[in-house]
């Protein structure tokens, strides 16, 4: 069972201390035609929609992988409580890909992002956007 905890989006404060917060390294990237320093998931939240490289692939995976992080932590800091929920009505063992919504998908790269967008608009669904989804069809499974 899925409980929502509204007293976590509550404590916006607790996330923005979280993104305002040192990363482990300093990744140079260059966007824009120049270089930036991101030090914090606040310096990656503003490129993370923009076009920027890195030296090498180890710096490029490794901004990806304090990244994903921050927008996990933005994302939250945005989560406000619901006023209905009708999560105990679903059976999760009849949902198949193609019955959820592209967003789904967590799209990492601004070419992904407007995919998503895209299916989104257009009311596909995430089998449409996935590529990795396997066959049509396919049952979504969760773990024990």
């Amino acid at each position: 069972m899925v409980v929502f905890q509204p007293t976590v989006a509550r404590e916006s404060r607790t996330f923005g201390k979280a993104l305002s917060a040192p990363l482990p390294d300093e990744f140079p990237v260059q966007v824009d035609g120049g270089e930036v320093s991101i030090r914090t998931c606040r310096d990656f939240l503003r490129i993370a929609t923009k076009s920027f490289d890195t030296e090498d692939d180890t710096d490029w995976n490794a901004i990806w992988y304090q990244g994903m992080r921050c927008l996990a932590l933005d994302w939250l800091g945005k989560a406000k409580a619901p006023t209905k929920t009708f999560i105990g009505e679903l059976d999760w063992s009849k949902i198949e890909l193609s019955d959820l919504p592209p967003e789904l998908g967590l799209p990492i790269s601004p070419e992904e992002t407007r995919s998503v967008k895209q299916a989104a608009a257009a009311c596909k669904s995430l089998h449409d956007v996935e590529a990795r989804a396997g066959s049509r069809g396919a049952k979504a499974t969760r773990s024990p």
